[in-house]
């Protein structure tokens, strides 16, 4: 009989990791845009992957907006955003979860993206980061 485990939530672990993180200027990190957001903003949000090893290791594609208060800053936040998230490779992680973050890799590079809801400088990335409890 195989043993599966569930995978940690890794959505959780990279907004904990861009919250707790000493990124400059940055306002708020969240989820998704609040309606009441203030600028600059870092969200995150799981936009897909599949099992690493169906077993026990999950790879989440985790999508990271960065709105600013114009294209330099949003790129810099992005840029410092992109390296806390680099980091987490080779991690044990405690909060939220505890988890192992064996590696983290780009899966969508930085990319110019203004938003046209709110008027704002943004860059989106993404990263793949696998994960096991």
């Amino acid at each position: 009989m195989t043993l599966y485990r569930e995978f940690p939530d890794v959505e959780a672990i990279v907004g904990t990791a861009l919250r707790n993180a000493a990124i400059p200027n940055v306002v708020s990190v969240s989820s998704s845009v609040p309606k009441d957001a203030v600028y600059p903003l870092i969200t995150y949000q799981r936009v897909g992957g599949i099992p690493a090893v169906r077993e026990y290791m999950d790879a989440a594609n985790i999508q990271i907006g960065v709105w600013g208060e114009n294209k330099s800053q949003a790129r810099d936040i992005a840029a410092r955003a992109r390296i806390v998230l680099l980091e987490l490779t080779g991690t044990a992680v405690t909060d939220p979860v505890s988890a192992w973050v064996s590696s983290v890799d780009d899966s969508l590079s930085l990319t110019w993206s203004p938003d046209p809801e709110t008027g704002k400088d943004r860059y989106i990335f993404s990263m793949m980061v696998h994960a096991r409890s």
